[in-house]
């Protein structure tokens, strides 16, 4: 697409335009200014002639900026960043934007929760610090025993539902292995240290994979109707 240039326009005498081609950005102070003057592609004789163009690009570009990314507000970001300051104390160390133990081995452990197991049966809870983590954990405990209370009571939340990043037996790499079915843990960590879990087991299921399940169910949907 080229640009066509109108220098008649620009010096037209109709216009009164003084110094036409000088830069005199005073010049638009205090002037009345025609209809059309602030629209962006212009009006009349000056006009853009790729607008449509323009405006489909803008289109596209929002479209696929809106399909891959995620927009929060700002009030929700720095609230995020709070909870995350008040969470840092001398116990803990930044490692990738999250906020992990400062003990020996857990940089380590955190390379290697991807590659764990996952079984049918595990329940693997996943949330933001201090959104209600341990709240979730001691309901879903209490969920897994029946809802009988006495049955995890004698047992601590740690127990029951063991941080697989802040547990004690961090240094054994095959705690978790040794935990008996149904074993429920939490963790506040983002999906790219999670373990690849089953479509069809699993609660977490990638964006992609749902919007190609969608594109399929619609394709079946127009086979069925033809």
């Amino acid at each position: 697409m080229g640009a066509i240039e109108r220098p008649d326009v620009v010096v037209d005498p109709q216009l009164r335009v003084k110094e036409a081609n000088n830069l005199r950005p005073k010049r638009f102070i205090d002037v009345k200014h025609p209809p059309f003057a602030f629209v962006p592609f212009g009006c009349g004789p000056r006009q853009c002639v790729g607008m449509r163009f323009a405006l489909n690009e803008m289109r596209l570009c929002i479209a696929k900026t809106v399909h891959k990314l995620c927009f929060s507000l700002r009030e929700q970001i720095e609230r995020r960043a709070k909870y995350v300051e008040s969470a840092k104390t001398n116990d803990n160390i930044e490692h990738d934007g999250l906020l992990i133990p400062n003990k020996p081995g857990r940089i380590e452990w955190l390379n290697t929760v991807k590659d764990t197991t996952v079984r049918p049966t595990d329940i693997w809870i996943c949330g933001y610090p201090k959104s209600g983590n341990t709240w979730l954990s001691e309901i879903v405990s209490v969920i897994m025993a029946d809802g009988v209370v006495d049955r995890v009571s004698n047992r601590f939340i740690d127990e029951r539902v063991p941080n697989i990043i802040y547990s004690n037996d961090i240094r054994n790499y095959k705690w978790f292995e040794g935990i008996t079915d149904p074993r429920i843990t939490f963790n506040h960590l983002p999906l790219k240290y999670l373990p690849r879990f089953e479509c069809k087991e699993g609660k977490v299921r990638e964006r992609e994979e749902r919007e190609r399940e969608k594109r399929e169910e619609r394709e079946r949907e127009k086979e069925r109707t033809k």
